[in-house]
Formats: structure tokens, C-alpha cells, sequence
């Protein structure tokens, strides 16, 4: 999770990590990217959710969901964009789900679109299932070099 500065609503925000798909970059590649540079960190495997369209009404963009798991500091890497990671419990996500204190209305779109898709929900389910589960799916293991249109990585 990234802690940061957002001037429309003139607050600090918690938020998964988030950004777009460079030219001739592949989503899966993008999120791997976009998760390094905004935190730091790397992911054991990743597993793609679904691409969906979120914001029909503004903008012709596809988003990426995407679940990383196994994450773990990159060795040697500089964190090149500006914010606050932070690592918390998926149960105290879950609190400020249920508090009406966590603004990333896409990102709950993924959670929702998990359980939907796969029967399990990320905040809660055990690690092992989650894996179990997002191993078997359709989608499957991406691997660990792979990221977003805009990547909206779910980071467990």
C-alpha cells in the first residue's frame, strides 16, 4: 500500500499501487513495473484477475487486476516515485473497508471481481487457499516477471 498526497481532495490517501502500460509493454510486465517503482517491492508470482473497463463514462482505458503474491523487498533497488509504503495486515484493510476510510473505489472493484470470479475473498481467506485457488483459475500463475493499461495490482 502506498500512502499519498492527492491535491483534488486535498488529503493523504492509502492506496494499492496503481499506473498505466507503457508503449509496447504488456500488462502483466507493466504491473511487475509499476509495483517496483512505487514500492520496492517484488512478488513471488502474480495472477491476473480480469481486465474490465471501470470508467465507461470518462475514459476508453482497460484496467488490470492483478493479486501479487510472496512479497518481498527488491535487493539493491531505489524507490523512484514519492509516497509512503506501507505494510499492513489485510484484516486492517478490511477495517477500513468497512469504515468508509479507503477512497480507491477501483480496487475494491478487484477485491469484488476475485471473490466473483475465483470464490475466495482476498481479505480474508487463508494465504494457502488464496494461492490454491488463483493457481487452479483460468488465468493461473503469471510468474514473477510479468505487470498494467493500468495496472492496478491487488498485493497480498
Amino acid at each position: 500500500m502506498v500512502e499519498q498526497y492527492r491535491p483534488p481532495l486535498g488529503r493523504t490517501t492509502l492506496e494499492m499501487p496503481a499506473g498505466s502500460v507503457d508503449p509496447g509493454e504488456t500488462p502483466e510486465v507493466a504491473v511487475v513495473r509499476e509495483v517496483l517503482e512505487e514500492t520496492g517491492l517484488v512478488c513471488e508470482s502474480w495472477h491476473a484477475i480480469t481486465p474490465c473497463r471501470f470508467a465507461l463514462q470518462r475514459e476508453d482505458a482497460i484496467d488490470y487486476f492483478f493479486v501479487g503474491l510472496g512479497a518481498h523487498e527488491a535487493e539493491g533497488y531505489r524507490r523512484t516515485e514519492h509516497g509512503t509504503v506501507r505494510s499492513l495486515p489485510r484484516s486492517e484493510l478490511l477495517d477500513l473497508v468497512k469504515s468508509h476510510r479507503f477512497d480507491q473505489t477501483a480496487a475494491l472493484s478487484g477485491l469484488y471481481i476475485a471473490e466473483k470470479l475465483f470464490g475466495i475473498d482476498l481479505l480474508t481467506a487463508d494465504l494457502a487457499c488464496i494461492q490454491s485457488a488463483l493457481a487452479t483459475s483460468a488465468g493461473g500463475d503469471l510468474g514473477t516477471d510479468n505487470g498494467s493499461d493500468r495496472a492496478r495490482p491487488n498485493q497480498q
